[in-house]
């Protein structure tokens, strides 16, 4: 794992091309390849998740590294992030349901998509789901009823929240009608 950190690209290259061919057999390379997953440089970055992916399910405590490689600043590195994620499949919804609480918008929306695309795998994020998804509709009313007569092109949506199932939605609805 030493060599993840050579200067020389053909040499971190081929490291990261036999470790991925050994596969779930290479997991005890998986701490050196999350340290690669902070590395400045986005080839590193990249590599270090296409490694990953070939370890598969061994690689799961990788997951909060690659949650976090959701807002890179490389296009290439977050959607190989989301790749690897996606691939973990019911391997990666326990620390996806913990990103739901993140305080970054984006962040949480990164991983919305990530169980989106993970599918059926994924029930056991629906209470936190909802949870979200409850929580912003919340906060939209809360924030339209403060704008007030501003937001009369909201009036139709409010009225229908006013037959919500659920209370607090109900309740925001008719103190945001006024």
């Amino acid at each position: 794992t030493q060599i993840l950190r050579d200067v020389e690209k053909e040499i971190r290259d081929s490291a990261f091309q036999a470790l991925a061919a050994i596969g779930s057999e290479a997991k005890q390379a998986v701490p050196a390849l999350i340290q690669a997953l902070k590395d400045q440089n986005s080839d590193i970055r990249r590599n270090a998740i296409s490694t990953l992916r070939e370890i598969g399910p061994a690689a799961r405590q990788a997951v909060p590294s690659l949650i976090q490689l959701l807002d890179d600043k490389s296009l290439v590195v977050r959607r190989n992030a989301a790749k690897a994620l996606r691939e973990l499949g019911s391997e990666s919804v326990p620390d996806l349901i913990q990103v739901l609480k993140d305080q970054d918008e984006v962040v949480r929306r990164d991983a919305a998509e990530v169980l989106e695309e993970i599918g059926a795998e994924a029930k056991q994020a629906v209470p936190a789901l909802i949870n979200r998804w409850m929580m912003s509709l919340w906060f939209a009313i809360e924030a339209l009823g403060d704008i007030g007569a501003e937001a009369k092109q909201a009036v139709p949506m409010l009225t229908q929240a006013l037959e919500d199932k659920f209370s607090a939605i109900r309740d925001s609805a008719e103190v945001a009608l006024g």
